[in-house]
């Protein structure tokens, strides 16, 4: 049978950078990776929020991804 076993998880805000010639919103990333695997979503929801005061663009939101490694139970 097989487990899963949490590696990492990282922390992607997306910020809107104004338009491009065609009128297409223009989106730019910020990762955060290495976060405690304890955090929760509560918390990156405070943290994303937090960061998003120290610059100009809008947070148009906020992803956390959670990596697995999957092991056969022994």
């Amino acid at each position: 049978m097989a487990i899963k076993r949490q590696k990492g998880s990282s922390l992607t805000l997306y910020f809107d950078a104004g338009l491009d010639e065609k009128g297409k919103t223009i989106i730019k990333t910020k990762r955060i990776s290495y976060l405690d695997l304890a955090v929760t979503e509560e918390a990156c929801f405070t943290i994303a929020n937090a960061l998003a005061t120290l610059t100009v663009r809008p947070l148009l939101e906020t992803r956390k991804t959670e990596e697995y490694i999957i092991l056969e139970e022994i």
